[in-house]
């Protein structure tokens, strides 16, 4: 669990957080199985003004009136401490796992249980699972950063903007592909990045100053993007099961 990085916020936003949680007892009682904190505010990467805080309201069963209950607070929170909330039930986190897995995988790794037992815990993640996803995300990158591209039609600002995104999208298919190759980090934005470059021996410094370097961070990112989905490719099923 990330405690420690959760602890780290500015106080105020853990009060936002924690009030929440208090309010969500209140409405739902036993309804409420567990609340999960995950994303940045879990891991060392949050940022005030531009991160949101990404929760998890786990549910012990679902219908149209506890919905309705906890609409107004979950909106009071969006509102007042960009809180972002992904409503699940208990029973079905295991069995989603496989449809999930980069997500699953990264929320196994990175979260702070606020409110009842650890509905991640005992979660497994098949590897065959990941490298499928894997091997997909870094697929649709490749295509969708060439679109991108075609639609900047050289804007500097445009095109910085666009791979700035492109990159920190790729970071966790790339985080999870290291973690498959045996080469485990930590989960920054930076040490991914960089991390991926040595890795599959390509120069990133152009990605970790995309916005000044935009056109040298497109041909970089396509670069690692093509030796990432080689990598992952060549990892046949047995090996990756």
């Amino acid at each position: 669990m990330s405690d420690y990085f959760y602890r780290r916020l500015p106080r105020a936003i853990q009060s936002r957080t924690e009030e929440l949680v208090m309010t969500l007892k209140e409405v739902l009682g036993d309804d409420l199985g567990s609340f999960v904190v995950h994303g940045s505010a879990a891991r060392d990467d949050w940022k005030e003004g531009a991160s949101d805080i990404d929760v998890i309201v786990v549910l012990a069963r679902s219908n149209r009136d506890i919905l309705e209950k906890i609409a107004s607070p979950l909106a009071v929170a969006r509102g007042a401490a960009r809180v972002e909330a992904m409503i699940l039930v208990e029973d079905e986190i295991a069995r989603a796992a496989d449809v999930f897995p980069l997500l699953y995988d990264d929320i196994r790794r990175n979260h702070a249980v606020l409110h009842g037992s650890d509905p991640f815990a005992s979660l497994v993640v098949e590897r065959r699972h990941l490298r499928l996803r894997i091997e997909q995300e870094l697929r649709d990158l490749k295509i969708r950063l060439r679109r991108a591209v075609t639609e900047a039609r050289g804007h500097q600002g445009t095109l910085g903007a666009t791979v700035t995104r492109k990159v920190r999208q790729a970071r966790f298919p790339l985080r999870a592909l290291l973690g498959l190759l045996g080469a485990e980090c930590k989960d920054d934005f930076e040490t991914v990045i960089t991390k991926s470059g040595k890795r599959f021996q390509v120069d990133v410094t152009p990605l970790l100053r995309s916005k000044e370097r935009a056109h040298e961070a497109v041909d970089v990112l396509a670069e690692l993007l093509a030796a990432a989905v080689k990598a992952v490719d060549s990892l046949d099923e047995g090996a990756a099961a």
